[in-house]
């Protein structure tokens, strides 16, 4: 990548510093950073015109697939050489580099994937919003993925919350659940904006590869509460933590996510494998900001553990396809989040992209998902005998078994944190789904072969994230002290333990039938009762899954 080293002229000298950045004005690498945000802007403008004919449908469809190419064309361009940043008015500047290409070229792929589906079942004035939103949300997102600054962070951060509200506020459905997303995203949204604009008053407006440095200023500045010290720096963090959990919906955050069960489909995937996404994106792109506060670290932590936990347990008892999905996305993203917690920010990454691909997938897929679930409960299940006693043992080995090629395959990899915590958790993964494919087969071969399949998918999955891990590596933020403090860390373990415990002793107590009443609680908890059933008809559905779930192998 050529460029001339950078001496930018702005009101803030702190803003940029030629060890980091070419400036690029005018050259033809700026076309791929430029054209991300105009391109999905120039959908949305013909987005209510366009929408009402087969020939307007196909223009939107292209013009998706363009953006798609243009952030792929940025991919390629950031491997290839240095990232050069794009100043611009009141602090607002573009930075091409790996990080942000990643995530814009994962929007972009989403939104090429979900407009055309999107085309195909929604009609009228119905597409027409969804298509007029979604592009905006996909240029929102775009502009914080390429955000320079903390400035022009937000301001993407926000205009992407306030395209969510509109997307969901649109469905005509669900005007309870529009209120809770714009109340949850006001709290969040405001956060982060308070954040950067007390970052902005004490430390100016830097680049976010000069964040450690505003570090300085902020610990200056300190606040006396009672017997507490609060300085500046620890105010940003936990305000910026705070922005993460309640866009990443994570417990005991508000539960915006859930009351959306009754979007559309296409608005759905778009939440699931973009939007939420997007907490994770947020603590490792500001982690210079949390690296010197541990309590933050630690918050993040208990979030996202307890919200793993939270999620998981709700997603067993849902017997609707995208209710379970919701759940599981929740849960999903406490990890991605518990991972940013202690600096794994490679691992985290990888996570969020492979998670944002599964997701998109399931929720397209998830009239299918119906469809299947029902064949199944037509379909008598009757497992052989060797097959179930086999089912711990398949579970535990298959878990060593991807340990063990994980050494094998690259052993020097294990040696880092990314690496040890993406193996730890392909490892519980891998046991979890070989205990439940050896509860859904007959036959003791396809049941053993199966096993060697999936543990040659995780070795894979393994690889893959290797290899994204050390494309990523140069240019993601180093570890601050705060997400490796002993101290913290076992505070945000021990709590996230008092909230897992908790969730049991609830949901284990003496009768069936208490249990069941736990469980359905928690699952139902948060979000508007289902067009079909009262709280009633959630705990009996609750009570189907779990006879069906807990029948005797």
């Amino acid at each position: 990548m050529r460029g001339r080293p950078a001496n930018l002229k702005t009101r803030d000298s702190r803003l940029l510093t030629h060890e980091t950045y070419f400036v690029s004005v005018g050259r033809m690498e700026t076309l791929p950073l430029i054209g991300t945000l105009v391109v999905p802007l120039l959908g949305a403008v013909l987005g209510v015109s366009a929408a009402h004919t087969p020939a307007g449908k196909r223009l939107l469809s292209g013009l998706a697939l363009l953006n798609l190419l243009l952030a792929a064309t940025l991919a390629v361009q950031t491997a290839l050489g240095k990232p050069h940043l794009v100043p611009g008015p009141w602090g607002l500047a573009l930075v091409g580099d790996r990080l942000g290409a990643v995530f814009v070229l994962l929007a972009a792929g989403i939104q090429a994937t979900v407009l055309p589906y999107a085309a195909r079942c929604l009609e009228g004035q119905a597409f027409g919003r969804f298509a007029v939103f979604s592009q905006v949300l996909a240029a929102a997102t775009d502009l914080t993925g390429i955000a320079a600054t903390p400035a022009t962070l937000a301001l993407g951060w926000v205009a992407a919350g306030a395209a969510v509200y509109a997307l969901v506020a649109g469905s005509g459905d669900a005007p309870a659940a529009a209120r809770r997303v714009g109340l949850a995203f006001l709290l969040g949204d405001g956060a982060l904006v308070g954040a950067v604009l007390l970052l902005c008053g004490l430390a100016g407006n830097p680049t976010l590869a000069h964040l450690p440095a505003a570090g300085v200023p902020l610990a200056a500045v300190r606040f006396p509460i009672g017997p507490l010290v609060v300085t500046a720096g620890d105010a940003v963090a936990l305000l910026i933590v705070l922005a993460a959990v309640v866009r990443s919906a994570l417990w005991p955050g508000p539960r915006w996510l859930p009351a959306t069960l009754t979007a559309p489909t296409p608005v759905s995937a778009l939440l699931h494998a973009g939007v939420v996404n997007a907490g994770g994106f947020l603590l490792i792109r500001l982690s210079p900001l949390l690296g010197a506060t541990p309590v933050a670290a630690s918050l993040a932590l208990t979030a996202g553990l307890a919200t793993a936990a939270f999620g998981g347990v709700a997603a067993v008892v849902r017997s609707d396809v995208k209710g379970s999905l919701v759940y599981s996305t929740m849960s999903q993203m406490g990890f991605m989040i518990a991972e940013c917690a202690v600096g794994a920010f490679a691992a985290a990454v990888f996570h969020l992209v492979a998670h944002a691909m599964y997701k998109a997938a399931l929720f397209l897929g998830s009239g299918d998902g119906v469809a299947e679930a029902v064949r199944q409960r037509r379909t008598p299940r009757l497992r052989a005998a060797a097959v179930a006693r086999l089912r711990p043992v398949l579970a535990v080995g298959g878990a060593l078994g991807l340990v063990a090629a994980a050494w094998v395959l690259d052993p020097a990899s294990l040696a880092h944190w990314d690496a040890r915590v993406t193996v730890a958790f392909a490892a519980v993964s891998i046991g979890s789904l070989l205990w439940g494919f050896a509860g859904r087969r007959q036959p003791l071969a396809p049941t053993m072969w199966g096993a060697l399949g999936l543990v040659a998918a995780g070795a894979g999955y393994l690889l893959w994230s290797s290899a994204v891990a050390a494309w990523l590596a140069p240019q993601l933020p180093s570890v601050g002290t705060a997400f490796r403090s002993p101290v913290w860390m076992l505070v945000g373990l021990a709590a996230a333990a008092a909230v897992a415990a908790w969730l049991a002793s609830t949901a284990w107590r003496s009768a069936p039938a208490v249990r069941l009443r736990a469980w359905a609680f928690w699952a139902a908890w948060g979000r508007p009762a289902r067009p079909q059933g009262t709280p009633v008809a959630v705990r009996a559905d609750a009570l189907e899954v779990w006879s069906s779930w807990k029948q005797p192998v």
